[in-house]
């Protein structure tokens, strides 16, 4: 049987790192998987601020 889990959807602000709150950091550091919206570009680069902002608060954005 599968157990139920938890999901957060949590706002990463307007674009500063330093604004994610604590709440938001845990809550980021303890997850199994992080989803985040992101834009292919035409060159296959990846296009996103909130990627951007996890990299900056050292999440493991892989996860």
């Amino acid at each position: 049987m599968i157990q139920p889990g938890q999901f957060y959807a949590v706002s990463l602000g307007p674009g500063d790192p330093g604004l994610v709150t604590l709440r938001a950091q845990r809550i980021l550091e303890e997850a199994d998987t992080i989803w985040y919206p992101a834009t292919v570009q035409p060159d296959g680069s990846v296009q996103s601020v909130a990627l951007d902002i996890l990299l900056e608060c050292r999440l493991d954005e892989t996860r």
